[in-house]
């Protein structure tokens, strides 16, 4: 998003920071466990309420397996019998309250025999399917199955094993809600030795070890590796190898900017002794003639010959290429590996005949007597132009034939071509300069693009010489102008041909940097403006000045970039200066810091401690001291930054309790309840009272182990209760049992551990990883961290993880915070496979409409590249963003679209197969209707496929996606010519023309439209013309439509008395759909150059009909339609007319009620009410010459501002006669004043009155703290 004028007017840029209270890992994560629970049970419920809707409608709760109440998920036939499944599996034991719901209801429990058939399907399916994975094992030798692997058969292998992943994941999690996982089906699943989170690190090394040995291959075979220009949809083997060789440069280019890298310093030494090419430019002749190559290598691949011409899309150069191949071997010039290359391609070695000397002598021959002159414009016949240039090179080397010479002399050949088009530019330029008063042409100059494109030559050719040698040197220092011609000179060009340009150049007053010169040249209408405004805050929309205030916006725009950059390099020093600058701020915490210590000691004398509940405040008095005194235990113990040790003595010195722990407390309460029912504190090491936690019985045991261990020592408060309550601290032979057990497993799980890092090299183990062995090692590592955390705490006191076992995991290069980006990578990896998958199929990437309900993972993959965009966009604009560049690369290779406007007619064919794809996917038929809800457009697409396939005419890639989705191909009978006649003689019989309103008969419109097309192309059958004569058959219906729309609008003036049809109007809605298309049509050209044209200025009239001409509808079409427009008053922009409407209302309102405050709840003028809101809020962006109209009138901009000025005169004088600003008897009809007074009191106790407000009340002699009630 660009920064406002106003963000930038004003060089103020300040950076606000805020200071957010950090939330425990623990308690966040039990409080979205909470609300995942709450959203379950929120989906139970409305499943259940759409059941009982069922039986009120059917009378009972039988519901068929296959049945649902429209699209709604989850599916109610499938929701019951998983209800039915759950409740009789009884383990875990289905939910009370859910199942005292459904008997009330009259639920039936027992299964169907459809459930019991499906649960039978379901378990085979799943045999069969584990099957197949072990036979996978025996083959592979592993059980990892990447996700996109099909071995032909449903359900796909690595889309079934992922499934099993997930269903893992909710199982451990309790959310197994439908049962899918069992304890069976894991056990038989780690017996093949399945791994629940596999690392890809191997796999990874694998493919790129592969990809290398592929690219050791192409070296040997080619030479290079310098080979980049891979077309689109191509994805055989050299085609992949190139696109992992681009990849591998983007990684080196990230590696050595010191960025997150995929490569590592031994790939890039693999790469190095195969000579890789880390950059593409610079190359050698050789390698100049390999990218030739490659261009013939994938027309062969695409269409198996080697035949190439301009007449299907390569230009000139790549043409003469080819041409030069066939000559240099029929001439034994070419080399024989080069041969060999394009034997591989079963090229075509014959020549050209046009190609040869009598061909191109044929077309010369043509060409002088056509035009004159043999300089040819290659932009007319690029091959002359290359063979003509050949042939002045030969002839300046002595090689050419004299009686080819002689040829040529005869039509009066320029031999010396190059100086000629030069003198003729200079002489163009010389032309340009007495027009325009400069030779700063601009590079695509509308009057002469061939002259700006010489200029910038120019430049490119002679101007970093100049700048090195000849900063501020005129045309009059021939030394250091031939100096320069020495360092460009060729054979063909030699110095001093290149000093006589020069010169001439110098002579005229070349500007070498363009740049510079646009620069300065904005720079001085910058100081004429300051001149005549006294400033240099040049409005947005000043039209006087449009381009000094876009060139301004520009320039503060860069600036406002550079200061940013300044600001993140420099944030040490800008926080020193910050520290500083806040001294007072600090100063004032201080004092109230001090205050509030005192209304602690005050509490505490009251109390006799300083345990203040955290709902407890003394009075209205700020900061809450409940609230204070938790904050103090908070920063007391975050220890970073450090507490302040003065402010912590004070407390100290009161007897301040900085830790108050509520579990412990609990569970202390729980062990007294224990205490009262046994007579002892005796707790078994498995008993626990209800589900609460912590566990008992454990609780107890840790205290004794605490208590013995004595580092760190047990609190003494502690110790106290637990001895007055006769605490038993001895432990007891199942306490230690229970020691052993854990210290046993302990110890196991680090020798398994130990085992996992020899194998991976690390010990950052996922957190689904599972070994077989109980417990699962990646659930004990994550264990490990969170008792770690708990460890960190001052009142650590659960004695799970002690020094030494901390010390023993450090040894083994245990990370406490080890980071996820390893398993995104993964994931976006698979999504980006799928993605380049799905160009190979559909040769696009510019599909985004996935309906509400479609699922799969051509769904998932759309909205994987949704986000991708999205994430792009964030980066492009430098904010937070997921995307990194490397992604973006790959992205980019694989051509993918960022933009999803600007679709080719194949991407808008991809854009309709969808829509017929997704409907295919929910109804799993073709059968496309305007009765079922689609619209005409779409349907005659349907229809056009049928046509174009039973033609012979729709390309074989589109019958074979078609094909996919099992279409039928059956034409529609009403779709034959006879038929659609018979519908136009209805319709000409019934209104009277052949012009087709596309509302009434959309087909019909479309199928009249096609006989257009081919009568213009002269390919309509002359008895089909006949007869469309006999009906009176409009054959440009182009005009015909817009003079009959034309007409309807000079109508809609005549009743309604203006041309601003509304967007949707009610009364005739093509009507308004066609004012809004001629808006866009000309609109921006009008606005550009030529606002205020009217109907006399005929030759701008015709300038503008001219640039927007086409085959179609000629330069004098538009001009005619325009003229008509703009006699009748047509309105190019209605926002500033509907603006000036809006305007007049209020002033109109303003004479009635003598001022603009219109209430927001004005019932009588609720849009005028809504206006004025707008214009106040958006008052930054507004123009000069609305915010002087409104001015004008009195706008009032800010009314809460004005409401309070009232007020204040209003005290101001209440004062005067009252002679006291604080009497407590007010009146009834002062009693909103009396609220005022005390509004304003309240607003500067809290700080958040204004310094001018308070010095305004003061005048008055305000006195802010009063004792007298309100009245």
């Amino acid at each position: 998003m660009k920064p406002t004028f106003s963000s930038i007017s004003r060089w103020n840029f300040h950076i606000s920071s805020t200071t957010s209270s950090t939330i425990g890992g623990r308690s966040q994560s039990k409080a979205s466990r909470t609300t995942r629970e709450s959203k379950r049970e929120q989906t139970w419920d409305s499943v259940y309420f759409r059941l009982v809707k069922f039986q009120n409608e059917h009378g009972h709760t039988e519901v068929p397996n296959s049945f649902n109440d429209g699209d709604q998920t989850p599916h109610l036939g499938r929701w019951v019998s998983t209800q039915r499944y759950l409740y009789n599996r009884k383990d875990p034991p289905y939910p009370k309250r859910r199942a005292e719901k459904l008997d009330s209801i009259g639920f039936v429990w027992a299964f169907t025999t459809q459930d019991l058939s499906n649960q039978r399907r379901d378990e085979e399916t799943w045999k069969k399917t584990a099957r197949r994975l072990k036979e996978y094992k025996q083959q592979h030798g592993h059980t990892n199955v990447p996700s996109i692997y099909n071995d032909g058969q449903n359900p796909h292998l690595g889309i079934w094993v992922s499934h099993q992943r997930k269903k893992y994941k909710e199982y451990q999690n309790k959310m197994n809600v439908a049962g899918f996982m069992t304890k069976e089906r894991i056990e038989l699943l780690e017996s093949l030795g399945f791994e629940w989170s596999p690392g890809r690190k191997d796999e990874f090394e694998e493919t790129w070890m592969s990809h290398f040995d592929d690219l050791k291959e192409f070296v040997k075979k080619y030479n290079t590796t310098k080979v980049s220009n891979v077309p689109r949809g191509y994805n055989c083997r050299i085609a992949v190898t190139i696109k992992w060789a681009n990849q591998q440069r983007a990684s080196y280019n990230q590696f050595m900017r010191n960025e997150t890298s995929t490569i590592t310093g031994q790939q890039i030494d693999l790469l190095n002794s195969i000579d890789f090419a880390w950059n593409l430019t610079k190359k050698t002749t050789h390698e100049n003639w390999i990218h030739e190559y490659f261009k013939l290598y994938w027309h062969h691949f695409q269409h198996n010959n080697t035949n190439i011409s301009q007449s299907i899309g390569y230009n000139g150069d790549f043409v003469y290429w080819v041409e030069m191949q066939k000559r240099d071997y029929n001439a034994g010039k070419l080399e024989q590996g080069k041969i060999d290359l394009l034997n591989d391609l079963n090229f075509d070695w014959t020549p050209d005949p046009v190609a040869t000397w009598e061909g191109m002598y044929e077309q010369l021959s043509q060409y002088y007597d056509r035009f004159g002159s043999t300089l040819i414009n290659t932009n007319i016949n690029r091959d002359l132009g290359i063979w003509t240039s050949e042939l002045r090179i030969l002839y300046s080397k002595g090689d050419l034939d004299p009686t080819w010479v002689a040829k040529l002399n005869h039509l009066k050949f320029d031999w010396k071509a190059e100086d000629v088009n030069w003198n003729a530019m200079l002489e163009r330029l010389v032309a340009y300069k007495k027009k325009h008063g400069t030779v700063c042409v601009p590079r695509a100059c509308p009057d002469d693009p061939p002259l700006g494109r010489w200029v910038q030559l120019m430049r490119n050719t002679y101007k970093h010489l100049f700048m090195e040698k000849m900063d501020g040197n005129s045309f009059e220092n021939h030394s250091a102008v031939l100096e320069i011609a020495q360092e460009v000179a060729t054979k063909q060009v030699p110095a001093i041909v290149h000093a006589s340009r020069l010169s001439k150049l110098l002579e005229i007053g070349f500007v070498w940097n363009a740049n510079d010169a646009q620069w300065q040249e904005m720079y001085s209408q910058l100081v004429a403006y300051k001149k005549s405004n006294g400033n240099t805050l040049v409005p947005h929309g000043c039209q006087d000045c449009s381009g000094l205030a876009v060139w301004w916006l520009g320039f503060c725009s860069s600036l406002l970039q550079l200061r940013t950059a300044a600001r993140k390099s420099s944030t040490t020093e800008r926080h020193t200066k910050k520290r500083v600058s806040t001294n007072k701020q600090e100063t004032k915490l201080e004092k109230k810091w001090e205050s509030t210590f005192q209304r602690l000691v005050e509490f505490q004398n009251i109390h006799g401690h300083t345990k203040v509940p955290k709902s407890f405040n003394d009075g209205d008095k700020q900061p809450h001291l409940g609230r204070w005194v938790s904050q103090q235990r908070c920063e007391y113990k975050r220890k970073d930054p450090p507490y302040c040790k003065e402010r912590a003595e004070k407390l100290n010195s009161i007897g301040f309790v900085w830790s108050l722990d509520a579990t412990w407390e609990s569970t202390f309460q729980r062990l007294v309840q224990f205490q009262n029912i046994h007579g002892h504190t005796i707790v078994p090491i498995s008993f626990n009272d209800g589900d609460e936690k912590p566990h008992l019985g454990r609780w107890v045991s840790q205290q004794r182990y605490q208590y013995k261990k004595k580092e760190p020592p047990y609190c003494k408060e502690r110790a106290e209760k637990l001895n007055s309550i006769g605490f038993v601290w001895t432990l007891d032979a199942e306490d230690i049992a229970e020691q052993q057990r854990d210290e046993e497993t302990w110890n196991t799980a680090i020798q398994r551990l130990k085992v996992y890092k020899q194998q991976h090299g690390h010990v950052n183990v996922p957190s689904r990883y599972n070994d077989g062995q109980r417990p699962h090692l990646g659930t004990w590592v994550s264990h490990q961290r969170n008792h770690y955390r708990e460890y960190q705490n001052p009142n650590y006191s659960v004695g799970l993880i002690t020094k030494e076992r901390i010390e023993i995991l450090e040894s083994l290069g245990f990370e406490w915070n080890p980071g996820r980006e390893d398993e995104y990578e993964e994931a976006w990896m698979s999504h980006f496979k799928d993605m380049k998958k799905f160009v190979k199929k559909y040769n696009t990437t510019k599909v985004s409409n996935v309906p509400a309900g479609c699922k799969g993972t051509i769904a998932s993959l759309f909205a994987w590249a949704h986000n991708q965009r999205t994430s792009y966009n964030q980066y492009i604009r430098n904010k937070t963003s997921t995307i990194k560049p490397q992604q973006i690369d790959l992205l980019n290779s694989i051509g993918f679209a960022w933009n999803l406007k600007n679709k080719t007619s194949h991407e808008k064919w991809i854009h309709e197969y969808f829509k017929l794809y997704w409907h295919h996917l929910q109804h799993n038929n073709t059968n496309i209707s305007q009765s079922n809800g689609y619209n005409s457009d779409f349907v005659y697409w349907v229809k056009v496929q049928k046509r174009d396939f039973n033609a012979g005419k729709l390309a074989q890639g589109k019958i074979d996606l078609l094909n996919d989705l099992n279409f039928d191909w059956t034409l529609d009978p009403v779709a034959t010519w006879e038929e659609m006649y018979e519908q136009l003689l209805e319709y000409y019989e019934r209104f009277g023309s052949t012009l087709i309103n596309t509302n009434i008969n959309k087909e019909l419109g479309m199928w009249t439209n096609e006989l257009r097309m081919l009568y213009s192309k002269g390919d309509l059958d002359s008895t089909w013309v006949a007869k469309l004569n006999c009906l009176k058959f409009d054959w440009k219906a182009e005009d015909g439509n817009w003079n009959a729309m034309f007409d309807r609008l000079v109508a809609y003036k005549k009743k309604h008395g203006t041309v601003c049809v509304p967007f949707a109007c009610p009364d005739d809605p093509p009507l308004s759909n066609w004012v809004e298309t001629n808006r866009k049509a000309y609109k921006h050209i009008l606005t550009r150059g030529m606002d205020g044209i009217s109907v006399q200025n005929q030759s701008a009239v015709f300038e503008i009909a001219q640039e927007k001409a086409t085959r179609k509808l000629p330069a004098s079409t538009h001009a005619a339609r325009l003229l008509k427009l703009l006699e009748i008053g047509f309105v190019w922009n209605p926002l500033d007319v509907q603006w000036q409407e809006m305007y007049d209302k209020l002033v109109a309102y303003k004479k009635s009620n003598g001022h603009t405050l219109v209430p927001r709840e004005c019932l009588e003028h609720p849009d005028l009410a809504e206006w004025v809101r707008n214009q106040r809020a958006y008052s930054e962006t507004m123009s000069e010459a609305r915010k002087t109209a409104l001015d004008a009138i009195g706008f009032v901009w800010d009314p809460f501002e004005a409401r309070w000025n009232e007020m204040f005169q209003r005290f101001s004088d209440l004062q005067a006669e009252n002679a006291s600003s604080n009497s407590t008897k007010w009146s009834e009809k002062d009693m909103d004043l009396y609220r005022w007074t005390k509004i304003q009191r309240q607003s500067y106790s809290r700080g958040a009155l204004s310094k001018e407000r308070i010095s305004k009340l003061e005048s008055t002699d305000f006195v802010w703290r009063i004792k007298s009630a309100a009245p």
